[in-house]
């Protein structure tokens, strides 16, 4: 499997004998369509979305959670700050891109943590920083790192006072921005996500600053909100859109995913409505549309899994792991997708802390992968 799935990198071409498996129950191994694709450096030790370049060249958040694991497990020599990195599809070695700078960090915790990342129109990459994990309330945030002549220079702050801000995605030139989790709340009470959308041009003038959620007043740029049971607490996650320009949301802790009809001003015409549940997908993280294929791909965070979802919403498991480490190309905590020609791309987070007990997962290892499957034939 391996050799097949650099050959289609190297050829760009659809590979026979790839089917994807059919759904398992949970728990029980699929047959491995997986391969290493790139072995991480150790100090990239909590991996989580890509974008792909102009250049072609992919830039990976590292938001390296794990520092807080490896701390209280007494491993903090192997500590490491966050970054962004590029991978080389072609080397398929992982370098630094971005190093952030003191003056880059959260002042509020001190921290900075890159999660969902995309490319903007206007050439810039734009990231999620989200905060959470070290301290609870308004504090996560919305950046962009400027690219001058190829190179990214700076970081600039976009938006503020985000909650649990996760995931993002440019249509045109608006951008729409997952929300997992948009007040704090007791465990025994329900979650409430949603998504918000900024235009380009509000960046012009600083960082807008949202209004909280609790507050009563609805913030102009809350697009929708959704209801979930707060079991990891993390609600609306991944996000895509189709190429009829409608938006796909995964309410994570539930494994359901919502189509968000959109009309001509990027707005939603209509209410959410379920789109994809199976007994299969126990999470939905990160996503993507194959236009090729007519379907949309779904890490399966909770079920160490990726799916494919038809557009009738039919769910169907490509791999599945038990509790694995991801250097042998394995799923481990599954985050994030991105399609590279007929291989799909698949970042491990391996975030332990994140969900215990709702996770398949139960460990950190020392050393971690992206991991790579082969696309079936595309059909004409």
């Amino acid at each position: 499997m391996h050799k097949l799935i650099l050959t289609a990198l190297a050829a760009g071409t659809a590979l026979a004998g790839c089917t994807p498996s059919a759904a398992f129950p949970n728990g029980s191994p699929a047959t491995d369509n997986a391969a290493v694709f790139a072995i991480q450096p150790r100090e990239y030790n909590t991996m989580d979305s890509m974008a792909r370049g102009p250049d072609g060249r992919i830039v990976v958040a590292v938001p390296n959670y794990n520092n807080l694991t490896l701390e209280k497990t007494g491993r903090a020599a192997a500590a490491s700050p966050a970054r962004l990195a590029l991978l080389d599809p072609v080397s398929r070695r992982l370098t630094d891109w971005y190093r952030f700078a003191p003056g880059d960090v959260s002042p509020e915790t001190g921290k900075v943590a890159p999660m969902g990342v995309a490319f903007g129109p206007d050439g810039n990459l734009y990231y999620v920083d989200r905060q959470s994990p070290y301290k609870k309330g308004p504090y996560s945030r919305i950046a962009r790192i400027v690219i001058e002549r190829g190179k990214p220079v700076r970081q600039e702050v976009v938006v503020e006072g985000g909650f649990g801000t996760n995931d993002l995605a440019w249509r045109g030139r608006r951008l729409y921005v997952t929300d997992a989790a948009m007040e704090v709340v007791p465990k025994t009470a329900n979650n409430i996500s949603g998504v918000f959308a900024f235009d380009l041009d509000e960046f012009a003038n600083g960082p807008v600053h949202l209004r909280p959620y609790g507050e009563g007043v609805p913030d102009p740029h809350l697009l929708t909100t959704f209801v979930s049971n707060n079991k990891t607490g993390a609600g609306a996650d991944g996000i895509a859109f189709d190429d009829a320009g409608d938006l796909y949301v995964g309410i994570n802790e539930e494994g359901t995913i919502f189509k968000v009809a959109m009309g001509a001003d990027g707005r939603p015409a209509g209410a959410p409505r379920l789109f994809a549940r199976d007994k299969s997908m126990l999470s939905a993280d990160g996503m993507a549309f194959d236009a090729r294929r007519r379907r949309i791909y779904v890490a399966d965070f909770l079920g160490n899994a990726v799916h494919a979802i038809d557009m009738q919403g039919k769910v169907t498991t490509l791999q599945r792991n038990g509790d694995a480490g991801s250097s042998t190309g394995k799923l481990d905590e599954p985050c994030a997708v991105l399609i590279l020609g007929d291989i799909l791309l698949v970042a491990n987070m391996d975030y332990v802390s994140a969900a215990p007990g709702s996770a398949v997962n139960t460990r950190l290892d020392d050393d971690h992968a992206i991991s790579a499957i082969a696309l079936p034939p595309v059909k004409h």
